[in-house]
Order: structure tokens, then C-alpha cells, then sequence
């Protein structure tokens, strides 16, 4: 049963892993710009915002289960990605990065590198879904 419970959170919550690590990616620039307060008020917000979502939903609803703490994750860190790409994007932050992160395609320039990337990236992408997927079924 716990299994069960396992299974249909985690098909759900790898969405948030995905967003959550796409947007880490586009804003790993701010931290060298000195714009890491930002990112860490965003990130103490959402936390705090799941924890007390989470727990109103938990007491106040009947049926709650953790699919539907997975769906408030989900929909959190969604909402938390937007305000991480999007106040910087106005502020003008991503500005000096535009034309490396979109305006060149590595793929098209080095594929051989590219080929390495991908051979470092996958393993230690897998070790990481392993690493927290392992850290939930703990925290169950």
C-alpha cells in the first residue's frame, strides 16, 4: 500500500523536479551577479507557502492524500519558477546572459562536446532523481 502511495506521488511530483531544475539552470547566472538573496527569498517563500498550504489542505479537507499534496507542490513550484524567471527578466538581470543561453545553440557548433555533456549530465541526473525519490520514500 505504502508502495501505491509511492508510485502515483512520484508520478506526479517528478513535474516540479523538472521545473524546478530548469529554472535553477536559468538563474544559476544571478548567484555570480550577486543576486542570490533574490533567489533565496523566492525560495523561503514557496517553501513557506507549501508547508502552510499543505497543512490547511491536510486539516481542513477530508480526502486529502498525497496526490493531492503532490498537485500543490507542483502548482507552487510552478508558480515560484514564473516569479523566478519572470521579476529578473523585468529587472533586466537576465539581460547580459540572453544571447548564451538562447542565442547559441551548442549542439549546433560541437557536437562531440556536446556528446561529453550529455555523458556527464545523465548519469548524475539519474543519481539525483535517485537521491530525492529516495528522500520522500524516507520522509513516508
Amino acid at each position: 500500500a505504502i508502495a501505491n502511495l509511492a508510485h502515483d506521488y512520484a508520478r506526479i511530483v517528478v513535474f516540479y523536479y523538472l521545473v524546478q531544475s530548469v529554472t535553477r539552470t536559468i538563474t544559476v547566472g544571478f548567484h555570480i551577479c550577486g543576486h542570490e538573496l533574490f533567489e533565496s527569498i523566492i525560495d523561503t517563500s514557496t517553501i513557506a507557502l507549501k508547508v502552510i498550504v499543505i497543512a490547511c489542505v491536510v486539516a481542513k479537507v477530508e480526502n486529502a492524500s498525497l496526490v493531492t499534496v503532490a498537485y500543490i507542490q507542483v502548482l507552487i513550484g510552478i508558480v515560484g519558477a514564473l516569479a523566478r524567471i519572470l521579476f529578473p527578466a523585468m529587472r533586466g538581470w537576465i539581460r547580459p546572459f540572453r544571447k548564451g543561453m538562447i542565442g547559441q545553440i551548442g549542439v549546433l557548433h560541437d557536437w562531440g562536446g556536446f556528446v561529453q555533456l550529455l555523458r556527464a549530465i545523465v548519469p548524475l541526473s539519474v543519481g539525483t532523481v535517485l537521491e530525492y525519490g529516495e528522500w520522500e520514500i524516507l520522509v513516508l
